[in-house]
């Protein structure tokens, strides 16, 4: 969030150099987690990571921030990153059709993640990356899902948090 905020502020130098960070372009690089995705937390000074959680949307908006960043100033500076957050998140849908879980591992489905990941995939469709093809699909899942979801509980989607799929294919939800 930083980064769009020293983005509108067109401090272009202090963006990049959070960016760089992740992107790995910097002098110090952050460790990424076996998924492609990144850990919550870092020494900045190192690069290594001291919160080993891999949550998928903090990496969505690490994601969101580089797409902010290609629109901005016109720059691919970034859009490795950008497909390789993409490609990570992609691997959070276990199956096609299906919401992105929460994280690697872990089969819930969190409301503010999927939203997380349907702008991000949306940006990277308009980019010219590998499996534009993919992210618009997933996307699109996202979006199906959300929608069905908001019908579910009544239009207050963003107090739900799904816990999993059950047997016969409906959704658990819980608050």
């Amino acid at each position: 969030v930083s980064v769009v905020a020293f983005i509108g502020a067109d401090d272009r130098a202090a963006a990049e150099r959070i960016l760089d960070f992740y992107a790995g372009l910097g002098p110090v690089k952050a460790e990424r987690a076996p998924s492609g995705l990144f850990y919550t937390a870092y020494d900045v000074r190192t690069g290594k990571a001291t919160e080993f959680k891999e949550h998928g949307g903090p990496s969505a908006w690490i994601g969101l921030a580089a797409l902010a960043h290609a629109r901005r100033y016109n720059s691919d500076r970034y859009h490795q990153l950008i497909a390789d957050l993409s490609d990570a998140g992609l691997e959070l849908q276990p199956t096609p059709g299906d919401p992105l879980s929460y994280a690697p591992g872990d089969p819930s489905v969190s409301t503010e993640h999927s939203i997380d990941w349907f702008a991000l995939f949306t940006g990277a469709t308009y980019l010219d990356l590998r499996n534009e093809a993919r992210y618009a699909q997933a996307a699109a899942d996202i979006e199906s899902f959300l929608k069905l979801q908001q019908q579910a509980v009544g239009g207050q989607p963003e107090v739900l948090r799904v816990l999993g799929k059950n047997a016969d294919g409906s959704w658990n939800y819980g608050f």
